[in-house]
Formats: C-alpha cells, structure tokens, sequence
C-alpha cells in the first residue's frame, strides 16, 4: 500500500491547538511571556517585517515574534549553520511556540517557516533534539514540502549519507531510525530544500 504525503500527515499529524508542557519555553507563564516581550521590543531592537490574520510579525535578532502588546503570541527562534558534508547552508529551527488559545495565531508557524525562514538559504534542518510536539511539526512540514514538489532528505551525519524522501512511506521508514534520545540519534536529521543534494547524474 503506498501512502502519500498528504495521507500520512492528514490521518495522523493534523496541526491541533494543543499545548505541550515540554515545549512551551516557560512562556504560559505570564511573568516570563512578558519579561521575553520586553527585551525582544526594549529600544527599538524589534522591525516589522510582515503581518498574517491582521498581526504584525516583529524580527529582532534571530527570533520572529507577534504579539498583542502585552504577551507574546508567537515567537521562532533559528540559527544559520554550514553543513560541511553537504556544503550547504541552511537555518535549523530550534524554537517555535504559538498560544493555541489566540485564533490569529493558527497558521502562522506554518506562514512564517515558508514565506520568511525557509527564502533565507532555501534549506532548513531539523534541529538536535526533538520532542513529540517536534516531531508531529516537522513531519507537517515535510507533508506540505513533498506535495508541493520540495526536496526532503534524510542525513545521517555518522555515516556521512544522504537519502531523498519521495514519499510518505520513505517517510515513516526514516522516523523510525531518525529519532531517540543517544547521542547517535543528534546526528540524523531531515532537510527541506530547494537545492538538489543527490545527483541525478549516474556518472
């Protein structure tokens, strides 16, 4: 039976409004929401760099932001790095929260991971440590990637390999060896890119 991007991610992945207490950055708690809105907003650090369902999207550093002037609705947080392997540069997302309670903010991780973070250097990598929460919006992600025709490769940096993921069963087959707590699991990810990193050239 062959399962298609859209299946998988439909039947076992739909992005819910739930909260999960491992992956809420401390930022339920009003007293820290408010303290990190201060310092991304305190002396003009923070630039209006585009807007979804009426609410402006801030960029100050590294972190993507919206608020209501008063809490934090939703903040992502990546890094640029170089993979030398592949020679590639890319973003990896190493913190994405959203208050599930706000109806403005549904839809946005995903708006901003393919509007704002993924343009940077077209490719973007699953960062070292996954949670379920994690896992579920990256395999949302790669779902949209693979029906829209964007590349997904599964990296094993201990054996220094590459793999293309063309479809939902090539997916849940790399879940399984892709994630885990040891220390080997850190060095295998996934890539959305627009760049091919496996050549179709059979020489």
């Amino acid at each position: 039976m062959v399962i298609t991007a859209k299946d998988f991610v439909d039947a076992l992945l739909m992005e819910a409004p739930i909260n999960v207490y491992d992956t809420d950055f401390g930022l339920t708690d009003d007293r820290k929401n408010s303290d990190l809105l201060r310092d991304l907003t305190s002396h003009g650090k923070s630039k209006k760099i585009d807007s979804f369902n009426g609410t402006d999207l801030l960029k100050t550093g590294n972190k993507i932001f919206a608020s209501d002037g008063n809490r934090i609705l939703y903040v992502v947080q990546w890094e640029d790095n170089y993979n030398r392997t592949l020679r590639l540069n890319s973003i990896t997302q190493i913190a994405v929260w959203r208050n599930t309670t706000v109806p403005a903010t549904q839809g946005m991780s995903k708006h901003v991971f393919w509007n704002i973070l993924f343009p940077i250097h077209n490719a973007i990598t699953t960062d070292n440590g996954q949670t379920s929460a994690g896992r579920n919006f990256w395999s949302i992600r790669i779902g949209e990637a693979l029906d829209s025709g964007v590349g997904v490769y599964y990296l094993d940096m201990n054996s220094k390999t590459v793999s293309k993921i063309s479809s939902g069963n090539d997916l849940i087959s790399s879940s399984k060896i892709a994630y885990g707590d040891a220390h080997k699991f850190r060095a295998r990810k996934f890539c959305i890119t627009s760049h091919e990193l496996i050549s179709s050239d059979p020489r």
